[in-house]
């Protein structure tokens, strides 16, 4: 109990410093002047921590899983991207902490599927999904207001690293299941 108490502390603890910098590095981003730290990272191994590292916060009636899948001979179990590993990690985490504010039961999904020239991540939950007068606001810190936690920072926070690496964050708005985000990420050979 102890033990799992400490890695729950140590993970928010965690979080919460790259929230405050985050909070720090939002002007940066916005003026396009952020320095990213780019390095080669397994994706897949990545992914696999996010599960443990976040597994034990997650309520016994969700399911928290991790799904992959790859186009055009790209292999989801050896696939490296040159990215910023600490925003990328900010973003999956962001997106997977969101999802368990509105999700009590059923399943919150992390997913990739690689491609050649891209790699896309996509967060799945069987929540209570997302109003559709926010739809048009989620990633829009300034016209977003939000009751639980720091859900609309995180999300701005999203899209704004997806602009950073020329990539994309969107919400899939045909799903009405819950609520699904995706975030593309280039590939730079």
């Amino acid at each position: 109990m102890r033990a799992r108490m400490m890695q729950q502390l140590d993970a928010s603890g965690k979080y919460l410093a790259t929230l405050v910098n985050d909070v720090l590095d939002i002007s940066k981003m916005e003026s396009g002047t952020y320095k990213l730290q780019m390095q080669e990272i397994d994706v897949h191994n990545l992914c696999t921590s996010l599960i443990k590292e976040f597994s034990p916060q997650v309520p016994k009636s969700v399911e928290f899983k991790l799904e992959c899948s790859a186009s055009g001979g790209v292999d989801p179990l050896a696939c490296n991207l040159y990215t910023d590993e600490q925003r990328l990690r900010f973003v999956l985490l962001s997106l997977i902490q969101n999802s368990f504010l509105y999700t009590h039961c059923g399943s919150v999904t992390l997913s990739y599927e690689a491609f050649i020239d891209k790699i896309i991540f996509c967060v799945t939950d069987t929540g209570i999904g997302i109003p559709p007068e926010l739809i048009d606001a989620v990633f829009n810190l300034d016209e977003l207001e939000v009751d639980k936690g720091d859900a609309g920072l995180s999300l701005h926070i999203v899209k704004l690293t997806a602009d950073l690496i020329h990539g994309k964050a969107w919400l899939d708005t045909s799903y009405m299941s819950g609520a699904r985000f995706y975030f593309e990420h280039p590939v730079n050979h």
